[in-house]
């Protein structure tokens, strides 16, 4: 009798072992396949990263533009360079923003 009962707790275990190495496996697939997915949708997204980024930089750099030009301009007609200075980037800040 103790051996039919200790063969039947082993026969469970192992089933439960295989229900569970199943589970392990399909959730493994699923983050893989999730995973996939990204990378592919990152590869897809890259000419669009790229422009996005090209357009940050020459709005940067037309953003120091304007600031000097406008600085310089403001520095003529204002005699505090605090406010030049705030009146160069806001109309920096105003035109790159359009």
């Amino acid at each position: 009798m103790p051996n039919t009962v200790a063969k039947q707790l082993a026969d469970q275990e192992k089933e439960f072992l295989k229900v569970m190495k199943t589970q392990v496996a399909t959730s493994l697939d699923k983050i893989t396949d999730k995973l996939q997915g990204w990378l592919d949708l990152l590869i897809r997204n890259l000419p669009n990263l790229g422009v996005a980024l090209l357009v940050l930089i020459i709005s940067y750099f037309i953003s120091r533009l304007i600031f000097r030009v406008t600085l310089k301009l403001a520095k003529k007609q204002i005699k505090q360079k605090s406010i030049a200075k705030l009146i160069a980037r806001f109309a920096a800040v105003i035109i790159v923003l359009l």
